[in-house]
């Protein structure tokens, strides 16, 4: 269950906005209140108002995005670009999203910043007491190529160095049966 998002530099959006899906536990029991595993109260129904070409359905966009990502870009070719756009008044900085959620009873939280070209930093991080990671991935631009560290994810160090830069790391490991990768993807 999506307990929040927020994204910098993506399309319409140049300063970060988050959009946070949890309520308050004041907040009165109604049918457009659900519980999640991790005990926090999350809205089911978000309405965005606004004028035409105000920004509502870009809102949508970085998950739109986010779920193609972590499922389904390690079907991208080789040499494609990674399909986003910075925002027009900042082209040469990275987009970053990020987006924290619940799967079997833990909360999980990815975070992405990219640019057309490559992924920059890619990590996957699961709650106990707090947020401890079970990815990260940077590109080394000395080395021209990633450094990865992973505690229980369970990717071959050699398979997690040589990710693509246009796929994530989580598509890429499910290729190669890692189970975690495939129950996230």
């Amino acid at each position: 269950m999506l307990h929040s998002y927020a994204v910098t530099n993506f399309q319409s959006f140049r300063e970060r906005i988050e959009v946070d899906l949890k309520v308050n536990r004041r907040a009165p029991a109604t049918d457009w209140i659900a519980s999640s595993a991790t005990g926090h109260r999350i809205v089911k129904v978000l309405g965005a108002i606004g004028a035409n070409g105000a920004g509502k359905t870009a809102l949508l966009k970085p998950m739109a995005f986010l779920a193609w990502f972590v499922r389904d870009s390690f079907g991208a070719p080789l040499e494609a670009d990674i399909p986003v756009q910075p925002h027009a008044a900042a082209l040469s900085e990275p987009i970053e999203l990020e987006c924290t959620a619940d799967l079997d009873g833990q909360l999980w939280r990815y975070t992405l910043r990219c640019t057309p070209r490559r992924v920059l930093h890619e990590a996957l991080y699961r709650k106990g007491e707090r947020f401890r990671y079970v990815f990260i991935r940077e590109w080394d631009e000395a080395r021209q190529g990633y450094k990865v560290k992973q505690e229980d994810f369970g990717l071959d160090p050699a398979k997690a160095e040589a990710v693509r830069p246009n796929v994530s790391m989580i598509s890429w490991a499910a290729q190669y049966g890692v189970p975690l990768a495939m129950r996230l993807a």
